[in-house]
């Protein structure tokens, strides 16, 4: 197929993250792939080094005449079989360029939750140029479906997915990572990936660290993540909250690191406290690489983890609740092991990275009757 992955964002986050790397592995099981963005776009950074050419094209959300009329002219001379959005806001300009050069199928992988009923004369119009609709979550399809001015049969859930035997081989050994970071050999790592920013919890794991300093000797709290960009002040603020606490665990800001094998092998547990979450999928990379998850029942996540089989789920927004799993975990090293075992073997045969793009390539073959039924699979451990 000839695809175009387009996306206009101007920040860099888990959507701008999952449409550059689409883009590459699309390309890279064989398709040839146009992505189209914004001048200065950090998804052409990130597709650069790969030998992909991005497109780039000057927009304004939800309606831009010119970007539309332009779309259409680089659709048609590369003559697209399929069109690939990530975001509402790119619909307005996206549909109708593809109307105007013949591309059949046009595919939105939405990967943000929103309860909003969208049922007006507009949404009937831009939902009814799609060909699919793929969700990350089961709970999102629904949402979808009672909400949004759509056909439910286009609607499909596609679970996020990572390719376990490519993150373990990628890993650095645990005492590698430690001692890049000055942490020692000895201590009881709790680490949370994600960005910089009050809903993600970072504060709520620092009062959960404060709490266990004096229950658990040698804590140590890892906090791996960059602010959003054009956001500034969070990162400090949790600085100089960190420093307050009292009694005052350990912690470490390591900013941005890519792959997770960087950093995650040095967590002896991996938490994921946030007070909204669409998915989570940080938890599927450090489940693949071995670490145990205590994560909060946010959004999606309790599809992804059930209680005590793959991972402990907790409520938001109880660093109390939040340190007791905790320290469960430190004392109990045989449910440490469970845990991250049945974990693992969740990741492999739910979470396949190769058989999400299966489905995202039926998707955007038009073939939605082969990339599974309506509902997702239930969780097995």
């Amino acid at each position: 197929m000839t695809v175009a992955e387009v996306c206009f964002s101007r920040s860099w986050g888990g959507l701008e993250h999952y449409c550059a790397d689409s883009a590459i592995r699309l390309h890279n099981r064989g398709h040839r792939v146009i992505p189209v963005v914004r001048p200065g776009s950090h998804i052409a950074d990130r597709i650069g080094p790969t030998g992909l050419s991005p497109f780039t094209l000057n927009t304004h959300d939800y309606l831009s005449p010119l970007a539309t009329y332009q779309l259409s002219r680089l659709l048609r001379r590369h003559s697209v079989d399929a069109l690939h959005l990530h975001r509402t806001q790119d619909l307005s300009i996206a549909l109708p360029a593809a109307d105007l050069a013949g591309v059949k199928h046009r595919v939105l992988t939405l990967q943000m939750e929103s309860n909003r009923t969208k049922r007006d004369l507009y949404h009937r119009w831009v939902y009814g140029r799609l060909t699919a609709v793929l969700t990350i979550t089961e709970r999102m399809r629904r949402l979808v479906v009672d909400n949004v001015a759509v056909d439910p049969n286009k609607v499909r859930c596609n679970y996020y997915g990572v390719d376990v035997d490519e993150l373990r081989a990628q890993a650095e050994p645990k005492g590698a990572v430690r001692g890049r970071w000055g942490v020692a050999q000895d201590a009881f790592v709790v680490g949370m990936v994600g960005r910089i920013e009050s809903l993600k919890g970072q504060e709520l794991l620092l009062r959960a660290g404060a709490l266990l300093t004096g229950r658990i000797s040698k804590t140590v709290v890892m906090l791996v993540g960059d602010e959003t960009i054009g956001q500034r002040g969070e990162l400090e603020r949790l600085k100089r909250f960190a420093s307050g606490l009292k009694p005052r665990p350990e912690v470490v800001f390591t900013g941005y690191q890519s792959p997770p094998g960087r950093v995650v092998p040095a967590f002896d547990v991996s938490v994921l406290a946030s007070r909204r979450e669409t998915f989570g999928l940080v938890i599927l990379e450090a489940q693949a690489l071995g670490v145990p998850v205590v994560a909060t029942a946010a959004g999606g996540v309790p599809e992804v983890i059930e209680d005590d089989l793959n991972g402990l789920l907790l409520p938001p927004d109880d660093p109390e609740a939040l340190a007791g799993a905790i320290e469960r975990l430190y004392r109990d090293k045989d449910l440490r092991q469970r845990l991250a075992d049945a974990a693992l073997r969740t990741v492999r045969e739910r979470f396949s990275l190769k058989e999400h793009l299966i489905r995202l390539e039926s998707a955007l073959r038009g073939n939605l009757p082969h990339i599974g039924r309506t509902r997702c699979s239930p969780l097995r451990v």
